[in-house]
């Protein structure tokens, strides 16, 4: 029931069962032009085994959570801390392997873990070497945790008792007694991809008619509401930032999937446009306006990985960078990118805020792995850092990272009657001041 899968979304084939070690497929990189600014692409080193991985979500940190397999070619949730060497997060009791998909601010990781009776059960890392805690079902078998906000909110979506009906979830930070969502009027399904720091929440849930809808559960009473579509009638919604804009997909006019922001004034739906092709999805948006997803490239021959810049100025940085950053900054992350990576030409990343009703929209490319036809952005943070997966020459996914060449620290504070945070998993947050 997941929309974002990675089987879904880029080949479809089997999964090569090749072993691979961490240090051979480590910070591979790949050369592509676009119109301005350049990007360090790199491959995230696994656990130790297995031919596939993923980068899910990223915070203001810089902090990567996804999947990948081990030496005993078991799947694992894992964590890229400041997008350095991986490491696996501990399993619940049972579980046979589990996958990570959004982290906070503060490291919080949340995702999913399959027991051995082959249920699936949301689960939650307060750290990157904390115990999981599982956060359990609406009554069924099944759950998954999507999205968490700066408060430690955590979203995603459960099963209702018989197993036969999916609703989106909220389980907040205070109990973390699960809150069944509901569904538009007359639905019968929904899920929760993310929530901003307000705690407003994004997701998609069908209505009488079974069509599916991106839909909004305001924080005021969350009684969800269906946003517009682009002419046509299927629509979901995958990212939302502090502001309150939100990223997905809709179908237009003539039934054709495209990337779409609806901006938090007026909620009027925009299309993002396409690398070419007629089809495109929008999964991460940061509080400067930059979007991560996806596009086909002309003639819908590819899928690659998309950044749509806001095209703000960048901001001159008024706090002081945090002692992570500035750790990072003098560590493992400088020296690998030094040895490892080849700085790429792509997009220009802006970390100031625009209108966002107004900012004109160019889809940059973000290339692949060398050989691979398809890739895929699923989060953006405040640094214009971006993850995603791609796609070999021997069409196994890996995890990928994209740092721009310059990269403002992340602001440190917060000001008195605000707060900033990161939102599912695609670390939307603005940073604190």
């Amino acid at each position: 029931m997941n929309p974002i899968r990675l089987e879904q979304l880029l080949s479809g084939r089997n999964v090569g069962r090749t072993m691979y070690s961490a240090v051979s497929i480590a910070f591979i990189s790949a050369l592509f032009a676009t119109a301005a600014g350049t990007f360090s692409v790199s491959e995230l080193p696994n656990l130790g085994g297995g031919s596939t991985s993923a980068a899910n979500g990223i915070n203001d940190k810089g902090d990567v959570v996804g999947r990948s397999y081990n030496a005993l070619f078991e799947q694992h949730s894992t964590t890229w801390l400041t997008g350095g060497a991986p490491t696996e997060l501990a399993s619940l009791g049972g579980a046979t392997n589990s996958e990570a998909l959004a982290v906070s601010p503060t490291g919080v990781i949340v995702g999913k873990s399959t027991l051995a009776n082959y249920s699936s059960h949301a689960t939650l890392w307060s750290s990157a070497t904390s115990a999981p805690i599982d956060l359990g079902t609406l009554g069924g078998l099944n759950s998954q945790a999507s999205g968490i906000n700066v408060a430690g909110d955590v979203v995603g979506f459960a099963y209702l008792s018989g197993n036969s009906t999916v609703h989106a979830v909220m389980w907040p930070a205070g109990n973390r007694v699960a809150i069944d969502l509901g569904t538009l009027t007359g639905g019968h399904y929904s899920e929760a991809a993310a929530i901003n720091a307000a705690g407003d929440i994004v997701g998609t849930s069908n209505d009488a008619a079974w069509v599916g809808h991106a839909t909004l559960w305001p924080a005021a009473g969350r009684v969800p509401v269906a946003l517009q579509t682009l002419g046509g009638t299927y629509s979901q919604a995958f990212g939302i930032n502090d502001k309150g804009d939100i990223v997905g997909f809709s179908q237009n006019t003539s039934g054709l999937f495209r990337p779409t922001l609806w901006p938090a004034a007026g909620r009027v739906p925009v299309d993002l446009g396409t690398l070419g092709g007629t089809y495109g999805g929008a999964f991460g948006i940061n509080a400067a306006g930059d979007i991560a997803g996806y596009s086909a490239t002309s003639g819908n021959l590819a899928r690659h990985a998309t950044l749509w810049s806001s095209g703000a100025p960048a901001a001159i940085p008024t706090c002081k960078s945090s002692g992570s950053l500035r750790s990072e900054s003098n560590s493992r992350s400088d020296r690998s990118d030094r040895s490892d990576r080849r700085l790429v030409s792509s997009a220009a990343v802006s970390s100031a805020s625009v209108s966002l009703a107004t900012a004109a929209r160019v889809p940059f490319d973000l290339g692949t792995l060398p050989g691979g036809s398809r890739s895929q952005a699923t989060g953006i943070n405040a640094l214009g850092q971006i993850v995603g997966v791609g796609e070999n020459a021997t069409f196994e996914s890996r995890a990928m990272f994209w740092k721009p060449a310059s990269v403002l620290p992340p602001p440190t504070g917060t000001p008195p009657g605000e707060r900033e945070g990161s939102h599912q998993n695609n670390g939307q947050e603005e940073g604190d001041c």
